[in-house]
């Protein structure tokens, strides 16, 4: 046994609460067994995880304190990685000796988008990425190549972690961050995550998923797959309501061997790990319109992309009971309606002028010697006649 992972973690992983400076409350949703708050420690910005009463009754503080030192063991490019793709627990906070929560670092500027509601900022969860209604209004989602490379890059991490036998535990919608565009993604929740240092707290499947893959309630590198594919399958189809594969429409959307793959890992059977490597490699490919072009790197790479003010947006109509938007508003950005030019109409043609009175005196006079003409020139027939 790895003795820095079986011993007690060092005393300067522990945070006394009463250091903390600035804490200040975040409005983010979906924080399970847990309350957020903003704070500083030693002029560093973390976020304050404080665990509800009945959480910190069956966590193991000692547990918290192995996985954040396998942190620090790991060489150092693995653990750039690591900070780049996870919200590793950084210290543990306690009051009078006992746990109370942990520290987590922030996630990067790029995975969070600015709420309609009050112009805050929260984290963009990969519920956020399909098509829904939200309080009358409809969110576009982002297109399916989209959707396909963040999950491309979320299997690629979680295949990452399985190799340091690392168990996930907790694959979720709203446990995944992701960029606009997909090209990146950001794990929370992972103090519940297992693996050398044993588990912090007890596992537990939300109903959700106890009722697709009940086996998830025994966590393994199988049912974070499992729980992955099922989280591909209703992304990838806008609903999270499903209970049953539709390869069929699933097909409709993205390759047929990628949704088999899908439809056979949900159903809790294995897959080879070289056929999720290739799945990761295709979808984190940059996109083109028809066809995904195969890229070199071998992890995700953050790309900050500047803040930009969103478009207005018709109102579509109402969306079913599920709240699914139809699909003329799939897209993130609704085109304007297409420029008709309309050529200028010609400009009026004047009518004719009228004649002058020496004009008039002119036609007559030509008219009069014409006939003139015309009479002398008969009567020198007439003469010339036998």
């Amino acid at each position: 046994m790895d003795p820095l992972i079986d011993a007690e973690p060092r005393a300067d992983y522990w945070v006394e609460e009463a250091e903390l400076r600035g804490r200040q409350p975040l409005r983010w949703k979906h924080n399970g067994n847990s309350r957020l708050t903003h704070c500083t420690w030693r002029g560093q910005d973390y976020v304050f995880k404080a665990y509800t009463p009945g959480f910190r009754a069956t966590a193991d503080p000692n547990a918290l304190g192995r996985q954040i030192v396998w942190r620090h063991h790991l060489p150092d490019g693995q653990r750039e990685y690591l900070d780049k793709v996870t919200a590793w627990p950084r210290y543990r906070v306690r009051d009078n000796g006992l746990l109370l929560g942990v520290l987590l670092p922030y996630a990067g500027r790029e995975f969070f988008e600015q709420t309609d509601a009050d112009n805050d900022y929260s984290p963009r969860r990969f519920d956020r990425l399909i098509r829904y209604r939200a309080e009358g209004h409809p969110r576009p989602g982002i297109p399916v190549h989209m959707k396909r490379r963040a999950l491309g890059h979320a299997v690629e991490v979680l295949l990452w972690l399985h190799e340091r036998r690392v168990v996930v535990n907790d694959v979720r919608e709203t446990n995944i961050l992701s960029t606009r565009d997909g090209t990146a993604v950001y794990y929370v929740d992972c103090d519940t995550m297992m693996g050398p240092w044993g588990r912090m707290s007890s596992a537990a499947a939300p109903p959700t998923i106890a009722e697709v893959a009940p086996q998830a309630s025994q966590p393994t590198t199988g049912t974070d797959l499992t729980r992955f594919a099922w989280l591909a399958v209703w992304l990838l189809l806008d609903e999270f309501a499903l209970i049953e594969v539709p390869r069929a429409r699933l097909s409709g959307v993205i390759p047929t061997r990628d949704a088999t793959l899908l439809a056979r890992a949900a159903e809790g059977r294995p897959v080879p790990t070289d056929e999720w490597r290739r799945l990761a490699v295709d979808w984190t490919s940059p996109w083109i319109g028809q066809a995904s072009v195969p890229r070199q790197t071998a992890h995700p790479t953050v790309t900050p992309l500047a803040a930009t003010k969103p478009m207005p947006q018709h109102e579509p109509p109402a969306g079913s009971s599920s709240g699914w938007v139809p699909l003329a508003y799939r897209q993130r950005w609704i085109a304007p309606p297409p420029v008709v030019v309309v050529p200028a109409s010609p400009p009026p043609v004047p009518p004719p002028a009228r004649p002058s009175s020496l004009q008039w005196l002119l036609i007559a006079g030509t008219a009069v010697l014409v006939l003139c003409g015309l009479a002398g020139f008969s009567l020198l027939l007439q003469g010339v006649q036998p």
